[in-house]
């Protein structure tokens, strides 16, 4: 993310090798203002400052779209 920035990162809670929440939590330390999503069959248990949005699998996709086009306007505040 260093060379190639975003306006939104969009992960799941589990992957190999880390945790959702884990990346979650490393990009908000890193650029606090840049909205982090996830999309999960496993979402965790309680909401977590590290996320903007939580949705779960299986989803809608209009309904992600419609949540994501949400959490950017949000940011561009």
């Amino acid at each position: 993310m260093e060379g190639s920035p975003c306006d939104l990162v969009i992960t799941d809670n589990q992957m190999s090798g880390i945790l959702g929440t884990e990346l979650a939590l490393a990009i908000k330390t890193r650029w606090p203002r840049l909205p982090v999503v996830m999309f999960s069959a496993h979402p965790p248990e309680k909401p977590l400052g590290c996320l903007d949005l939580v949705l779960a699998k299986p989803g809608d996709v209009p309904i992600l779209r419609k949540s994501v086009r949400q959490v950017l306007d949000r940011a561009a505040q």
